[in-house]
């Protein structure tokens, strides 16, 4: 049995996993870093194949940073921060997914925000 555990992808922070629409500027240091993180995340999946099961082990989400104002965040959107994980999740091939909840501060304390990935993966979003 071969598994993928992932944790803290932080899909919507600066230097979380983004999607092209949220890359800085290519000459940019945080344009490069952006562009190498998710050159590594595909690449790596893809260079693993399929497997069992996924462990998405918390903080899928940046959320709204209350504590810094929302600085370093790419959008404030958690809904548009779910899409950009699932996004990700989904270049996967995986026969299971589990989703752990992560941190009240990142996916919120009166929502559950893992299940908006989770739902949007499952549409296609």
């Amino acid at each position: 049995m071969t598994g993928l555990i992932l944790g803290d992808l932080h899909a919507g922070a600066t230097l979380g996993l983004s999607t092209p629409e949220y890359w800085s500027e290519p000459e940019s240091e945080i344009g490069r870093a952006q562009r190498a993180l998710t050159r590594w995340f595909c690449e790596t999946v893809e260079a693993l194949g399929p497997v069992d099961f996924v462990v998405l082990n918390g903080d899928a989400i940046e959320g709204r940073n209350v504590k810094a104002g929302g600085s370093g965040l790419l959008t404030i959107d958690r809904l548009e921060q779910c899409k950009i994980a699932a996004h990700y999740i989904k270049k996967i091939i995986y026969k299971n997914l589990y989703i752990v909840k992560g941190s009240k501060y990142h996916v919120g304390k009166e929502e559950s925000w893992e299940k908006a990935v989770e739902l949007l993966r499952l549409v296609g979003i």
